[in-house]
């Protein structure tokens, strides 16, 4: 069975506490940098589509970014999906991958819910 993924960010807390949530319950994951190594419109599309969620549902809505270029502007999905393959710091995070589920894990023991 593949391993399910983690993308993650260590600079962010909640990130780190399904990291940590994760080893304590010997869940064995890969995980993904997805700020070093980004992510392509095609992952990001599926994500989506794994997450059974709107795009604009996946926006970290507080950042500036957001706040100062495109939170009151009319964006159809492939914006969306332009946007977060140029600003991944825009992705909420964590997000937890299974072969045919994902689930953004916040709090943390949201996991459970699809592993």
């Amino acid at each position: 069975m593949k391993k399910p993924l983690l993308l993650h960010n260590p600079r962010c807390r909640k990130s780190r506490e399904a990291v940590e949530f994760l080893n304590s319950n010997k869940i064995d994951f890969k995980t993904l940098l997805y700020m070093k190594d980004g992510l392509d419109k095609f992952t990001i599309e599926k994500l989506i589509q794994k997450l059974k969620i709107n795009p604009l549902e996946l926006i970290r809505t507080q950042e500036k970014i957001w706040k100062e270029n495109y939170r009151n502007r009319n964006l159809n999905q492939d914006d969306v999906l332009n946007i977060l393959v140029e600003y991944p710091n825009l992705i909420k995070r964590p997000i937890f991958i299974t072969k045919t589920e994902a689930i953004i894990a916040i709090p943390a023991d949201e996991i459970l819910k699809i592993y």
